[in-house]
């Protein structure tokens, strides 16, 4: 883990907000924490714990929060090296005095530089955390931070204490106490399962090997008196199924014997009743055809009586026919509704009148007051007079031209004057050869030299490209003021179409104002479109009854005119039909012998329902003749010698042996069962045996491993082991630091060898305040990677909270070139002490300046 930023208000001796930048701290790769005793240089690692893990080892609850402050907070942004990549990220938490409430965040900084929320609340943050640290907070104290006060604690402790701080350390305590109790509860755990399982035998004492046998031969006495027994039932129950055969039988024969009798009594009349069922159907015939013929002279009465009443209906449909048609032409309401609807048309047409001739007025009215606007809108200029004073006024500044064109044009003189220095040369060396050309040379020279400031050749540039400027700028605002008057007169000629457009609108409204008027005029005198609707619609209303009531009265006409012509069809149709039914009723009485149609009716009636009284009659004779032939076939004499005294015998016997049989299968299942549960006991007594040695063999080897383990020498051996590794890091960092020099072995307690002195082992103990910091520093160092091992995170700073106070100044020369070798690019040392020489020799560091009566304590970082 890499410190980045720490923010904290309110907590300890700060009551403001105070701010640290570790990037530049740790470029140096050693920073120190300075300040007075009691200044806060502490609460700055507790700041950090804090954030991380909500806690402050030497507080609890609101006891960290300053006296000054409702509440304390911590923002701590850290990196982390995990799976290879390099994550920043953001542990924020909160306390409040009022009701000690907590509250923490965790964020990460993601790829677009924002922070991104990874968990919110103590608890869920707290294990995000131990997750992405990979360390406890006792474990994370033990690594990045040595408390103060034990930095040379493990090289100076006493065998048994430092064998408790490495096992507080690697929390080894599962391997003493803790390992000896676990032990002790499997001993005792032993003990109590082999006292079950003694009383588990106890219980299944009653199965042995003699009880078992003595089940098993009463079993096999039981299953042999049940052979015997199964056999003398099997004949009883042949002899028992014989005797109730022939009970059935007998008892049949006597039930036929009286039922035969009861059908003889019966036989007279079911004879009687076939003959009349044989004559049923044309009784049923005579009947139908009967009844026929009554409906269908009934129904020819009906007909003709239909017919009279159509004809003396249909005369007076004709009637109110002719009258109806007479009134309709003589009320005139036809042409009426034509003078009506010719009127309306006229109203509409002259309300549409109405509306354009508003229209018109409105129109009128606009473009009245269009003019009036256009009229004043524009003022007329001699806009031709006004172009032409401008023209003539930019053509005297002449044409646009640009610097050097205006010089050529204004000062070609003084031009040539001032750029013909090397032909003033050439004539100065041709009157030098030719003496005779002399004064002509003179005369050109002169005229070719410069002109002299304050003469009338001399030339001013900068005054040039003042003029030149001044007709530049006079020409824009004369280009402008054209365009401003070409602007205005295509406006005034604009707003003079405008102005005609409107003078023509006007007409043209005003001529369809006064044709509507006209209309309006002549249609004034017919009513409103209203009333004449009205009108119309009553007249139409009166037309439309008048015309309904002659279509009702010609249906009722021709539905009176069909209902005639149907009646007469229907009576003839009748009287037919019934002619004919006399005709086959009387072939009917006559071919089945019937006196006439009361003799049918009676038979019909009597029979009833045909199918029910045939179904009885062949049932009766199919019976009747079935008895007969069962009768025929049964012989009486086989009866001879069975009585109820014979029956009620073998039923006794059959019954008796059946008791017995099952008194025999009951005695045997039991057995069964008994010699079962026996046999069931003395195999859980075999194997409650075998579970007895097996869990003896267990409790004494438990016991001896209680006795291996007891006041704590496993995990003193397991802890000499860790101390012989970290013992092997710390000579490995311990060589490097001294250059080769010292390096260490533990054999019961630490020794320092010197290779200057052919490798000569010593105590510790003996060791010089230098040499002991180097020692001490060394184990620090591979306590802490060992214990960073676990987390599987890589070790880049090391907090060193030790105040350093009993150094003289040979041995702070020591401390200081040890942690120069240190530091590195991948690794940071912070130490925290109140030791001037220090401060004065450490470039990056954290200046803490306790708190007062006005303030609380306050932070100046220095890094250069």
């Amino acid at each position: 883990m890499k410190p980045v930023y720490l923010e904290f208000c309110g907590v300890n001796s700060f009551s403001e907000k105070t701010q640290i930048d570790f990037s530049k701290l740790l470029e140096g790769g050693l920073f120190g924490i300075f300040g007075d005793t009691g200044s806060g240089k502490s609460t700055i690692l507790d700041c950090i714990h804090f954030a991380l893990y909500g806690k402050i080892e030497r507080s609890s609850g609101t006891d960290s929060i300053n006296y000054k402050c409702d509440k304390a907070y911590v923002i701590y942004d850290f990196e982390i090296v995990h799976d290879g990549a390099r994550h920043t990220y953001r542990a924020q938490r909160e306390r409040r005095r009022k009701n000690n409430v907590a509250k923490a965040f965790l964020y990460r900084l993601g790829e677009k530089g924002t922070w991104e929320g990874l968990a919110e609340g103590v608890n869920e943050v707290d294990a995000r955390i131990e997750e992405i640290i990979g360390l406890s907070f006792e474990d994370f104290k033990k690594c990045i931070a040595l408390p103060q006060g034990e930095f040379a604690g493990l090289v100076k402790a006493r065998p048994a204490e430092r064998l408790q701080l490495v096992s507080r350390l690697f929390d080894l305590e599962k391997y003493g106490d803790r390992l000896s109790k676990a032990v002790r509860d499997r001993c005792q755990a032993a003990e109590n399962d082999l006292a079950v399982l003694r009383s588990r035998l106890q219980e299944n004492a009653e199965g042995t090997e003699e009880r078992l046998a003595e089940e098993q031969k009463k079993l096999d006495a039981a299953q042999a008196g049940l052979a015997g027994v199964k056999a003398a039932l099997e004949k009883a129950e042949k002899e028992f199924t014989a005797v109730s055969r022939l009970a059935e039988e007998k008892k049949e024969y006597d039930a036929l014997k009286l039922k035969a009798a009861r059908a003889e009594e019966k036989l007279a009349f079911y004879a009687e009743r076939r003959e009349k069922l044989e004559r049923y159907a044309a009784a049923v015939a005579v009947r139908d055809k009967s009844a026929e013929l009554a409906e269908l002279k009934k129904k020819k009465a009906l007909a003709e009586a239909q017919a009279e009443k159509a004809e003396t209906f249909l005369a007076a449909a004709q009637e109110a026919v002719r009258v109806q048609r007479n009134a309709l032409r003589t009320s005139g309401l036809e042409e009426r509704a034509e003078s009506l609807a010719m009127a309306l048309g006229k109203l509409e047409s002259a309300e549409e009148d109405v509306k354009a001739c508003l229209a018109a007025e409105e129109k009128l009215k606009a473009c009245t007051a269009r003019y009036k606007e256009l009229k004043n809108k524009v003022p007329e200029e001699d806009f031709n007079g006004l172009l032409a004073a401008a023209d003539a006024e930019k053509a005297a500044l002449g044409e646009d031209e640009s610097f050097t064109e205006y010089l050529r044009r204004s000062f070609r003189d003084v031009l040539v004057s001032e750029t013909c220095g090397e032909i003033r040369e050439d004539l100065r060396e041709l009157g030098r050869k030719y003496p005779e050309t002399e004064e002509d040379v003179a005369a050109l020279i002169r005229k070719y030299a410069p002109a002299e400031k304050g003469s009338d050749r001399f030339f001013d540039i900068a005054a040039a490209q003042q003029e030149f400027k001044k007709a530049e700028k006079k020409r824009a605002e004369l280009s402008e003021k054209r365009r401003e008057i070409e602007a205005r007169k295509q406006a005034f000629e604009a707003n003079e179409r405008e102005k005609e457009r409107v003078v023509e609108d006007g007409k043209h409204y005003r001529e369809r104002w006064e044709a509507a008027k006209q209309k309006i005029q002549l249609v004034k005198d017919l009513g409103t479109p209203e009333e004449v609707k009205k009108q119309l619609e009553a007249v139409k209303r009166a037309k439309k009854k008048a015309e309904d009531d002659i279509a009702e009265a010609e249906k009722k006409q021709t539905e009176w005119t069909g209902a005639r012509e149907s009646s007469r069809a229907q009576a003839e149709l009748y009287a037919g039909q019934a002619e004919e039914a006399e005709k086959a009723l009387a072939a009917l009485l006559k071919e089945n012998g019937f006196s006439g149609e009361t003799e049918a009716r009676s038979l019909v009636a009597e029979i009833g329902d045909s199918k029910r009284a045939k179904g009885e009659c062949d049932a009766f004779f199919e019976e009747y003749n079935l008895t007969a032939n069962r009768l025929s076939q049964i012989p009486a004499e086989k009866f001879d010698g069975f009585s109820e005294t014979r029956f009620s015998e073998a039923e006794e016997r059959k019954r008796s042996l059946a008791s017995e049989n099952e008194r025999l299968i009951q005695e045997i299942a039991v057995g069964k069962q008994e010699t079962d549960r026996i046999a069931g006991l003395l195999a859980r007594c075999r194997e409650i045996g075998r579970e007895c040695a097996v869990k003896e063999k267990e409790r004494e080897l438990l016991e001896k491993l209680r006795l291996l383990v007891q006041r704590g020498k496993f995990m003193e051996f397991i802890a000499s082991e860790y101390l012989q590794e970290v013992c092997v890091s710390a000579s490995r960092t311990l060589l490097s630091l001294t250059g080769g020099r010292y390096f260490l072995r533990y054999e019961d307690e630490f020794r320092a060898g010197d290779n200057l002195n052919g490798g000569t082992l010593r105590s510790v103990r003996t060791l010089s305040g230098g040499e002991t910091f180097l020692v001490s520093l060394s184990l620090a160092l591979a306590l802490s990677g060992a214990i960073c091992a676990k987390s599987l995170r890589p070790i880049e700073f090391f907090f060193l909270d030790e105040g350093f106070g009993t150094l003289d100044e040979k041995l702070v020369d020591t401390v200081m070139d040890v942690l120069e070798k240190l530091r590195s690019r991948n690794f940071s040392v912070g130490i925290i002490s109140h030791v001037e020489e220090l401060k004065h020799r450490i470039d990056h560091k954290i200046l803490v300046s306790g708190a007062t009566e006005q303030r609380g304590s306050s932070v100046r970082v220095e890094a250069y």
